[in-house]
């Protein structure tokens, strides 16, 4: 590892809480940013070319300031380099960096640049892409497209309402659910399903609490893949969706299907299928083929960080 005075911190210039227009309280990020001693700054996609040209540099630890998209794009560098990742808050949500106990007070960015502690993590990968919270089809990607459509004509000017006010309009546009199957498989054995909804999660390990607006895991190394799909999802769960994006807080999802194991199919019965991987939005071939890579990711945590 190089010396902690020596540690790159590449900065995702169009990240949610990095962007020109600063909510209230988090220009803190910023100020910490242009005080730091090896600043690397680029666009979102840059990041990827960049992390791996510091790394082939010989920086073998690199922090990264972005949102959950962010650290998913260069998450290759790292795990075919071995090199230590410290993942700090500067997106909208950051459901990775609470996961792994980042505060999200920039003062304590310092301590965790010369921590000695490193955890080994997992990674999900689907159809050879890979992500550290979860995947989603269905009505989440159409959520997220829409969202980002309202935020970025700054028609409500934060991504939190920009959330709840898709969910309700999505629920009065569609009503049409998707056949799914899938298959899921845990070493020798396996088994599979069928069936009917708007939406379904993979995620990287298990979720404590609501996967349909999920926010936390209490393990991050327990080599498990998690499917989440509710057979039905009512305007209440809607609702839910829409209060969580607001508030954080969490329900019970009603009729909620879930499998987990080391290796997941899904096989939506067309050819391309949108999908919304780590908060960002693509297409990929029919079916999915889901991963998991046990301890694949080392990083940085503060050594007061417990139960990941």
């Amino acid at each position: 590892m190089t010396a902690v005075d020596d540690v790159p911190v590449l900065v995702n210039t169009h990240a949610g809480s990095y962007a020109s227009r600063l909510p209230v309280g988090e220009s803190a990020v910023s100020s910490w940013v242009d005080e730091a001693p090896f600043v690397v700054r680029v666009s979102a996609g840059d990041m990827f070319n960049e992390a791996r040209r510091l790394i082939d540099a010989g920086h073998m630890r690199v922090a990264v300031v972005g949102g959950d998209g962010t650290l998913s794009s260069v998450l290759p560098a790292f795990l075919e380099s071995g090199a230590e990742l410290v993942a700090l808050p500067g997106g909208t949500l950051n459901h990775f960096c609470r996961d792994i106990g980042v505060s999200q007070n920039p003062d304590d960015w310092n301590g965790l640049l010369h921590s000695r502690c490193t955890k080994r993590v997992d990674v999900g990968s689907v159809n050879g892409h890979y992500f550290l919270n979860n995947a989603s089809i269905g009505l989440y990607p159409k959520l997220v497209r829409l969202r980002d459509q309202l935020d970025g004509d700054r028609l409500l000017g934060s991504k939190r309402l920009a959330t709840a006010w898709a969910v309700i309009r999505l629920w009065s546009m569609t009503r049409r659910s998707m056949k799914l199957q899938w298959r899921v498989c845990d070493g020798d054995s396996s088994h599979h399903g069928s069936m009917r909804t708007h939406v379904a999660v993979v995620s990287n390990n298990s979720y404590a609490s609501e996967p349909m607006a999920p926010t936390s895991r209490s393990k991050l190394d327990e080599g498990r893949l998690t499917m989440y799909a509710p057979e039905t999802l009512r305007l209440s769960s809607v609702l839910k969706l829409a209060e969580a994006a607001l508030s954080a807080e969490l329900d019970a999802c009603a009729d909620l299907v879930t499998a987990n194991g080391r290796k997941m199919t899904l096989d939506l019965g067309r050819k391309r299928i949108r999908l919304s991987l780590d908060g960002e939005l693509m297409i990929l071939d029919n079916p999915l083929v889901f991963e998991i890579y046990e301890n694949g990711l080392p990083v940085v945590i503060s050594d007061t960080a417990q139960g990941i």
